[in-house]
């Protein structure tokens, strides 16, 4: 729980390093919270819906790599569910 970039380790600096990846392939991380949190002037505690989570995913896709001509999801426990969803 509490996954962001610093779970996948040294991932990206492998894609970089990989002399067939490097020049075709970027990486980039979607981080999201996985757990309950408290939203400002709100006293309960709440966690987000895996497709408000999915949504979030496609918003960040089409904003930031919509000109992108292919896409390869790499997820883990949560982010599978969040990426499935967003498929």
């Amino acid at each position: 729980l509490g996954g962001g970039e610093g779970t996948w380790g040294a991932f990206k600096a492998l894609i970089e390093a990989d002399e067939s990846l490097r020049d075709s392939v970027e990486t980039a991380f979607f981080t999201f919270p996985t757990s309950a949190l408290r939203i400002p002037f709100v006293s309960s505690w709440i966690s987000l819906p895996i497709q408000d989570l999915a949504d979030a995913l496609r918003t960040e896709i089409d904003y930031k790599y919509g000109s992108y001509e292919k896409i390869i999801l790499v997820t883990h426990s949560l982010g599978g569910l969040v990426g499935k969803h967003y498929l």
